[in-house]
């Protein structure tokens, strides 16, 4: 095995908890958690620092997946709202977006809860919408809004926020 790959193979998801203080948030939403792609480490090893962003990396991290546990007042459920991804650029590509995104749906599932939104994917991250309708969530749509993809057509310069959401199933 190669240098890079021998790398590549010592990544491992990992849920870290909670990372208090990291963000903002509304009364009653819930704390932000965190799973990562990294080396393997212990807790106690494993620090997040600030980066001059609103959200920071993680020690021996290559990737992130920040998201919220929210209890719906409006439908009385409960879902996991993925909020923020990060990949660090040399190992974009590569698989461990998707790792991210499994690890938090197999949270979810011990959790009990079979929902889970991705929200505030903006219309040109290309990558990441299609990688969402490949794992199986569905553009989630307000009764006058148009599909991602007849949006880029009309208004190939608009940003707009998408939201996404899968049902998890047996």
């Amino acid at each position: 095995m190669r240098e890079a790959e021998q790398r590549l193979a010592n990544h491992e998801i990992q849920y870290i908890g909670e990372q208090p203080g990291t963000f903002y948030l509304p009364e009653g939403t819930g704390v932000v958690e965190r799973i990562i792609a990294g080396v393997p480490m212990s807790p106690w090893e494993r620090q997040t620092y600030p980066t001059g962003q609103e959200w920071g990396w993680s020690t021996g991290s290559i990737g992130f997946l920040n998201f919220r546990e929210i209890n719906s007042q409006e439908t009385g459920d409960t879902y996991l709202e993925l909020e923020l991804i990060g990949i660090e650029p040399q190992f974009r590509r590569k698989g461990y977006a998707k790792k991210l995104i499994r690890g938090v749906e197999r949270i979810a599932q011990e959790r009990g809860i079979t929902r889970l939104i991705l929200d505030d994917i903006r219309i040109d991250k290309r990558g990441m919408i299609l990688l969402a309708e490949k794992l199986g969530y569905r553009e989630k749509l307000e009764e006058s809004e148009l599909p991602w993809r007849e949006v880029r057509k009309r208004h190939p310069n608009w940003i707009k926020s998408l939201v996404f959401e899968k049902i998890l199933v047996d």
